[in-house]
């Protein structure tokens, strides 16, 4: 009777693993409902958590997120490269095209709309970006990353799509049910640059506009 009962829990508890490995905790998805067409996309210079509060803790944490935003800038640029209703545009074209305008968000979108004749603008901004502590197969602290990415019509500065990514890596023995996330990484420590690939990625093929 007890090995009968070991084994229908070891069971259930396969099931209940199988069913959540493929589900991450700690990223949500975006708005996948299309409310209008879209002919162009223009995707401007990835963005820090520092340009929209004007400051962070600490000049590191600053120059952390710097380089996020540059490695997000080539992700983008990677991935996208091959659609053609999307604009990546590169900061000196940016800053030419915004020059005659009050600096900002807002006016950049309107910027970039009006002089590359795109109906939507990419945003994308980094909130944390930390590099891991060790290698591979051991870490004193795993990498850690977190983003949003929002989709304006550039005439009316309205949200048609959003995501989220936000996640620290977590150890297959802290979070058994990360064991499908695991199995695809090989079962070793990623490094953040790695984290951020994926995560972008995983937005990506969700936005219903590209």
């Amino acid at each position: 009777m007890k090995t009968s009962l070991t084994m229908l829990i070891i069971c259930c508890f396969a099931l209940v693993l199988s069913s959540c490995s493929g589900v991450s905790e700690t990223a949500s998805t975006g708005q996948r409902a299309v409310v209008q067409s879209v002919a162009c996309i223009a995707v401007i210079p990835v963005r820090t958590v520092a340009d929209d509060k004007g400051k962070v803790n600490a000049a590191s944490q600053a120059e952390m997120l710097r380089n996020g935003a540059m490695q997000a800038d080539l992700i983008l640029a990677q991935e996208l490269s091959g659609n053609a209703k999307v604009r990546i545009v590169q900061a000196s074209d940016l800053n030419a095209l915004d020059r005659d305008t009050v600096s900002g968000l807002s006016s950049s979108i309107s910027a970039v709309g009006d002089g590359l004749q795109c109906d939507t603008v990419m945003v994308m901004t980094i909130h944390n970006y930390i590099q891991r502590d060790g290698g591979a197969y051991a870490v004193d602290a795993p990498a850690s990353t977190s983003f949003d990415m929002r989709l304006y019509d550039a005439k009316s500065k309205n949200v048609i799509w959003a995501a989220d990514f936000n996640e620290t890596q977590e150890s297959l023995l802290s979070n058994i049910l990360s064991f499908g996330k695991a199995q695809q990484r090989g079962f070793k420590w990623i490094t953040v640059e790695e984290l951020l690939s994926q995560g972008i990625k995983e937005r990506l093929a969700d936005c219903p506009y590209l």
